[in-house]
């Protein structure tokens, strides 16, 4: 069978002719084109980050490029370390990450935002990424443990003064990884080139939308890939469900900053889903066929070392051997499955200290 894409597979790409301004669309038709305008920044900034001047032989990329990054535009470097900071503590030097303006929020610490961002695009970084996340986790704050003290969690409960680290959950990526990993379903990277492109008319989905004279078919991508998340293919309005209830972002759109929701069909979602049943089984076939578990308590050590990275405590150890024992070798495996779930569906599971 032929394969079909998201978008018509076949039609060539048209090599550019020549470098030319652009007009204004009436309305955005196309097919009505009004005056050309020059290429260029946008207007509404003041004089000291005036459009650059672009040769009618050059695209205008690389006086983008340079316009950025421009010594007399900090705004850049600043919001460039701000995106860098949340994604490595979880939090943000500006909680509005998309927004710099007046409307955005101030800094919690202009200062080392300020530093951050002149060390990055100066000499001593260069715009290396590499040495931005190198500088930050070798840095105290980055060091400390997410233990609570109780005088400085009256003084900022919400950590804004960065006296801990601050607990973060997963993404929906880590999560689903994660699964895959501990029950050692995770396969190699897939061969290069779009997995869109190799999907079959018998799994995609006959769902036209009609825009204008034209059909898009949105194909259904197969979820039995095994492979890391940040492999998978992203269709537009296609998202695997194992990331979308865990706030994945819409594919349709630039996001600087995730919104994080705890809502019931997550807990649906880790108590009935295939993804998480096989997982959970599949590590329990390793517990109860090990040679070097031979005990259960050394199982639930081993169960808990493996998802939570920690030894159980006493009482765990006890609820667990309760729940597992008593039953008959048939059920072995199934109540095994259960509990190793239960620890799975967990907060601490999928929450990073």
């Amino acid at each position: 069978e032929k394969a079909v894409a998201a978008s018509e597979k076949d039609k060539k790409i048209p090599k550019p002719q020549r470098i030319a301004d652009s007009p204004v669309f009436d309305k955005g038709l196309h097919d009505q084109p009004l005056d050309s305008v020059p290429r260029g920044t946008l207007s509404l900034f003041d004089e000291n980050m005036a459009s650059p001047n672009i040769s009618q032989t050059e695209s205008g990329r690389l006086q983008l490029a340079e316009w950025l990054t421009d010594p007399a535009n900090p705004l850049t470097a600043r919001v460039f370390v701000n995106r860098v900071w949340h994604h490595l503590f979880g939090t943000r030097l500006v909680e509005t990450v998309d927004n710099f303006g007046l409307l955005g929020s101030a800094p919690s610490h202009p200062e080392l935002l300020d530093d951050l961002a002149l060390r990055f695009s100066g000499e001593e970084m260069q715009w290396s990424m590499k040495k931005l996340i190198r500088t930050i986790v070798l840095s105290r704050t980055w060091q400390l443990a997410a233990i609570v003290e109780e005088r400085n969690h009256d003084a900022d409960p919400g950590n804004r003064l960065l006296w801990r680290f601050t607990p973060q959950r997963l993404e929906g990526e880590a999560i689903r990884d994660s699964l895959l990993f501990v029950g050692q379903g995770l396969d190699e990277p897939p061969a290069d080139g779009s997995q869109v492109f190799t999907i079959s008319m018998k799994q995609a989905k006959p769902l036209q939308r009609e825009i204008g004279r034209r059909d898009y078919y949105y194909q259904d991508i197969d979820e039995d890939v095994r492979y890391r998340s940040v492999y998978l293919p992203m269709a537009r309005d296609v998202l695997f469900d194992s990331l979308k209830v865990f706030d994945a972002p819409d594919p349709n759109l630039v996001v600087g900053g995730r919104k994080l929701t705890t809502v019931p069909t997550q807990a649906l979602f880790l108590m009935n889903s295939s993804l998480v049943l096989e997982q959970a089984s599949a590590l329990a076939a390793t517990v109860l066929e090990s040679e070097v578990l031979q005990s259960d308590d050394a199982r639930i050590a081993f169960v808990y070392e493996s998802l939570l990275a920690r030894l159980p405590t006493e009482h765990e150890k006890t609820l667990m051997r309760e729940f597992v024992s008593g039953k008959g070798e048939a059920e072995a495996n199934k109540l095994w499955a259960e509990a190793i779930q239960a620890v799975m569906a967990s907060g601490e599971f999928r929450t990073l200290y």
